[in-house]
């Protein structure tokens, strides 16, 4: 009997529980029954041990005399063997007490030992024995056995970033408590799509290329505008006029074909529709298959290769739609802040550095659009409307702004008040705007203005709930809380560090100054500094000197310069970016600008 066949046919290695789908009822070892390698072998025992009902772990692996190469191996029940017991509870000191760990070890004698045939290089069972002298696990509790837990590399790259990002280890558990996507399978972890398939590079459509469904030639064309710097789409399929069967169908570069020009920037009913930019040129790049009715199979009968604009660079093409991943599990942790009350600011960084999840934590805030667009009960929106309608029969200083989004729902909120209005004419010169504070029922960023009044007193100039954090969104409340303090900007204004507030700014207030806040980049050099912040040096102390204490700009490049010189950072990349950005966060670039003493 050969095990080679519970490989699967790509080569991989079978998990453990495939290799249990494929035993059949009473298929146990047998003496030389032979198998192409130890791990195929350990991994058989281990899915015969579970069907049983018992553990299995490798206790010795024997070398021959003449070298170091291995020529036996025993692997054995759990409960092999006896732990040894310890004479005394403490050590000899008599100071540190040993713990007391309980034992699973009985004694067993099952085991199962294979030798190396050097003639065909394959392992065989030259000894077997199946007496066990403990209780087997029952088939309803086999499913909380160890050999049936696997902790995928997604997840657990998850987990291991709760304590980098100070989250409870209690609260980031729970999220896989109802995550149907996060099962204990050994091939979780793979995130990318099952329809894409690894094409070459060099692979190029040509005609009568067959393929075997029409998902395949759409991974396949996918795959090769990938490789090209163009992104793909499905445009259409057509069926014949005796049925309803597909017979053709037609995937397209993304920019083919042209957007319908609209007359009017505004629907009948006056509802304000979104003003996007279109990428559509009429590219007429394309490639058509058919169906081939007696085989079953699809054939490309039509391939255009001509494109009528630019190319994506190689190294801008991880920022193309189609290489942007969000799996199904990452969404569903996504959506968890909302249902255990956890901020989704500190969710989304457990995703920055995973190199499982090809997302970005940008993805997961704006994947909280969809959620909330479902979440938003009426009556919530609703009750919102009522309020802001009492309050502006009450006071007539009231404002308030509602997005919509495509569908004409309630998207995100802004609202400001007459004394707030009146604060901002007298003291709306330097301003703070923040959206870390997410803590509501629908995890919706709460944005409040901020500034200081001349007792050094925090002031509000305006309130928002937005939909999501998008450069169109910002661009929108921007735009509408300028419109409320009367088209005044003010002289300058701080944000934290995000790059799509940042382009917003920039085109709503060009004339304002803009500022990074230097607390958010003072917590970032302990999350991305910690092997020098946290170590008994004065690396702390030399950090506020230079970025807080320098008054010219010369005094901080060369005070920077000696910094990283100091303690061996001169090919952080992080801080060669941060510097690059000096103008944005660092005070001696800032001194002839007034914040308000808000740093």
């Amino acid at each position: 009997m050969n095990v080679s066949d519970y490989d699967n046919s790509s080569g991989k290695r079978t998990s453990p529980i495939e290799m249990t789908a494929t035993l059949k009822a009473g298929s146990v070892p047998t003496l030389n029954m032979e198998f192409q390698s130890i791990e195929e072998a350990g991994a058989f025992y281990r899915a015969y041990g579970r069907t049983r009902g018992f553990l299995t772990r490798k206790r010795s692996s024997y070398a021959t005399r003449r070298g170091p190469q291995i020529t036996r191996v025993i692997f054995v029940c759990c409960c092999e063997g006896l732990h040894k017991k310890c004479v005394d509870a403490s050590d000899d000191d008599g100071e540190k007490k040993k713990s007391r760990t309980p034992t699973m070890r009985t004694g067993c004698e099952a085991m199962i030992r294979i030798a190396l045939n050097t003639k065909c290089n394959r392992w065989y069972v030259n000894e077997f024995k199946d007496h066990h002298n403990h209780d087997m696990v029952p088939p309803r509790k086999q499913v909380s056995i160890k050999s049936d837990k696997v902790f995928p590399p997604a997840t657990t790259n998850l987990a291991e970033a709760s304590s980098t990002h100070t989250l409870q280890v209690e609260k980031v558990a729970s999220l896989f408590g109802e995550n149907s996507e996060m099962t204990i399978t050994s091939d979780v972890g793979s995130v990318h799509n099952e329809m894409t398939t690894n094409f070459e590079v060099e692979s190029v459509p040509s005609l009568d290329m067959e393929f075997n469904s029409i998902e395949k030639a759409g991974a396949f064309y996918k795959e090769y505008g990938r490789s090209r710097g163009f992104s793909t789409r499905k445009r259409s399929s057509y069926a014949t006029g005796r049925g309803p069967q597909i017979t053709r169908v037609i995937f397209v570069c993304r920019c083919e074909g042209f957007h319908k020009k609209q007359v009017d920037s505004s629907d009948d009913d006056g509802k304000k529709k979104r003003n996007t930019t279109s990428m559509r040129t009429g590219c007429e790049a394309m490639i058509r298959i058919a169906l081939n009715t007696k085989h079953g199979t699809w054939y490309v009968n039509a391939f255009k290769d001509d494109h009528n604009h630019d190319m994506v660079p190689p190294e801008e093409r991880v920022l193309m739609k189609l290489n942007k991943v969000f799996p199904s599990a990452p969404r569903n942790l996504a959506q968890a802040p909302s249902k255990r009350k956890l901020q989704v600011r500190k969710i989304a960084p457990l995703f920055e550095d995973n190199e499982h999840i090809e997302s970005t934590p940008r993805d997961v805030y704006n994947n909280l659009r969809t959620i909330r667009e479902s979440l938003i009960e009426v009556r919530d929106a609703e009750a919102v409307m009522i309020y802001f309608r009492k309050r502006t029969i009450e006071n007539p200083g009231f404002y308030y702004a509602v997005q919509e989004d495509e569908e004409g729902r309630a998207s995100s909120f802004f609202w400001v008040d007459a004394l707030s209005r009146i604060a901002y004419s007298r003291f709306g010169d330097a301003v703070t705007f923040d959206t870390t504070y997410k803590t509501n029922k629908y995890s919706m960023p709460f944005a409040p203005f901020t500034g200081a009044n001349h007792h050094h007193q925090s002031v509000t100039f305006g309130f928002a709930l937005l939909g999501d954090e998008t450069e169109e969104t910002f661009k929108w409340l921007f735009k509408t809380w300028l419109e409320a303090m009367g088209g005044n900007p003010p002289i300058s204004i701080l944000t934290d560090q995000d790059q799509v507030m940042t382009s917003a700014i920039a085109a709503v207030f060009p004339n304002s100054r803009h500022r990074f806040c230097s607390w958010h980049i003072k917590k970032k050099f302990g999350e991305k500094l910690s092997h020098v912040f946290y170590k008994k040096s004065k690396f702390k102390k030399t950090v506020k000197a230079v970025t807080r204490f320098t008054y010219t700009t010369q005094d901080f490049e060369s005070q920077w310069e000696a910094m990283l010189k100091e303690f061996g950072l001169v090919e952080n990349i992080w801080l060669h970016d941060l510097f690059e950005i000096r103008e944005k966060w660092t005070p001696a670039y800032n001194r002839g600008t007034f914040f308000a003493g808000m740093n």
